[in-house]
């Protein structure tokens, strides 16, 4: 697996977990995606694993441009068309929608604060403003 993959991969795992620490989430339900938009490539967490079991090697990688799944064995979220659509939409790196009205805003040193510089992250909410 190429560096770039494996970092996208690693990201997305550590973001999922985040998520998962935060509360806003619960049981498998909920997920993080973040793209690399060079590779042509997004990562999302599968469906049904439970949070406590991911690994960075369970995240699934989806073609930016199809919305096919690239790489993995597991089933993707059945959030993905939705991400994939947004991706597509808007100039994202990362989609974090949460059941919150108020999406908590990125903590310094976690892993979606590392990857905003590269390009913001978008919730839910976000979308819904943009869209409206």
């Amino acid at each position: 697996m190429n560096p770039r993959t494996r970092a996208l991969r690693e990201f997305v795992w550590a973001a999922n977990l985040e998520l998962a620490d935060s509360g806003l989430v619960t049981g498998t339900f909920g997920n993080v995606s973040g793209a690399d938009r060079d590779a042509g490539l997004f990562a999302i967490k599968p469906s049904g694993v439970p949070y406590a079991e991911l690994t960075p090697d369970h995240m699934v990688l989806v073609s930016l441009e199809t919305g096919e799944v690239a790489r993995g064995d597991l089933r993707p979220s059945s959030d993905t068309p939705t991400h994939h659509e947004l991706y597509r939409a808007f100039p994202c790196g990362g989609i974090a929608p949460t059941p919150s009205s108020r999406p908590r805003s990125r903590r310094r040193g976690s892993p979606c604060a590392a990857w905003a510089p590269r390009m913001p992250t978008i919730s839910a909410a976000t979308c819904r403003s943009r869209a409206g």
